[in-house]
């Protein structure tokens, strides 16, 4: 019997410690991951010529004010909602006074970073941007670029707001209400997501389940269309490469007139993108694994396992990065 009390190591019958197991050592990013993407930066402003404060307090002050628009009911924000990762819960945002959009609202984080805005590329950079908003039937609807201006100078709390912001330029201008906008919105960044965290060598930041999906993101080929910082926003693809994709939107041929461009969309963002539902350019999708499946049929004829799609989603929700929130808590406005 002490035999048996001996071999299960409880001769006295107290208990007696275990030795505990170490965890696995973490795993360092493989050079391809850090290769293929990046680690998001901190800030997107100039770092030689940064915005000053004012600059930057009155792009804000313009972003949250519904004013500025043709009923004076939309703001930027009323699409691209800051504390909802920049974007919006409908499948398509509604406009003013034409009606909804038939595109989903990309988020405005991270957005300085992209090759061309809007889903069609049809802008250049944040600054055309801006100005088309204002002007487009079914976004802000205002009928010029001076009735922006005259809806801006009838609210008097904005002289002071614009003559230290440009006290070079303190009259209010169409430009100078576009770039303070941008100036705002180039400090959106959402920095410190698990993934900036691996790719910078914090090996236990990603679990080793998070690190195999991230392994079977690439090996896919998701990486085909989404890498570089932003895991998209770089390129431009056709809807339904491989198999056709049933859509009415003529993607950036609506905007160009080209029939060779039918079908382009820009490659959008993958950052935060567990948390800026529905999804795809017409917000038909509601769930992550559904996107996942449809694109890698559609875009890289595809068919992947659950175990796939539950691999890939679970890679994705590494990408939500912290959202700056005393940077865009709303303001008082004028």
């Amino acid at each position: 019997m002490l035999i048996a009390f001996a071999l299960l190591g409880c001769t006295s019958g107290e208990p007696t410690d275990v030795a505990e197991v170490p965890p696995p050592p973490p795993v360092a990013p493989a050079p391809r991951h850090v290769t293929l993407f990046g680690v998001l930066p901190d800030t997107m402003h100039d770092i030689e010529t940064p915005p000053s404060r004012a600059l930057i307090d009155l792009g804000r002050m313009l972003y949250f004010d519904a004013r500025l628009s043709k009923d004076q009911q939309y703001s930027c924000n009323s699409c691209h909602e800051l504390a909802e990762y920049g974007a919006a819960r409908e499948p398509t945002s509604g406009g003013a006074p034409e009606g909804q959009r038939p595109r989903n609202a990309p988020s405005t984080f991270n957005a300085t970073l992209q090759f061309r805005q809007y889903w069609d590329g049809r802008s250049d950079d944040l600054v055309t941007q801006a100005q088309e908003a204002f002007l487009n039937p079914r976004e802000m609807a205002m009928a010029s670029q001076s009735d922006v201006v005259s809806a801006v100078s009838a609210i008097p709390g904005y002289a002071d707001a614009f003559a230290a912001a440009f006290p070079a330029e303190p009259t209010v201008t169409f430009g100078s209400i576009s770039r303070a906008l941008v100036a705002f919105q180039q400090g959106l960044v959402t920095s410190g997501s698990k993934l900036d965290r691996y790719l910078m060598g914090e090996g236990a930041a990603m679990t080793p389940e998070e690190v195999a999906g991230f392994d079977r993101f690439v090996s896919t080929g998701c990486v085909s269309c989404h890498s570089g910082v932003l895991l998209g926003g770089g390129m431009f693809q056709r809807l339904g490469a491989v198999h056709a994709w049933d859509t009415p939107d003529e993607g950036r041929a609506w905007s160009t007139g080209d029939e060779a461009e039918r079908r382009l969309f820009k490659v959008p963002s993958l950052r935060n993108v567990a948390e800026t539902g529905p999804w795809l350019h017409d917000g038909s999708a509601t769930t992550l694994p559904d996107v996942v499946r449809r694109m890698a049929h559609h875009q890289l004829g595809r068919d992947l396992s659950d175990d796939d799609v539950s691999s890939i989603v679970l890679f994705l929700s590494t990408l939500t990065g912290t959202l700056p929130t005393d940077y865009i808590a709303e303001p008082p406005l004028p």
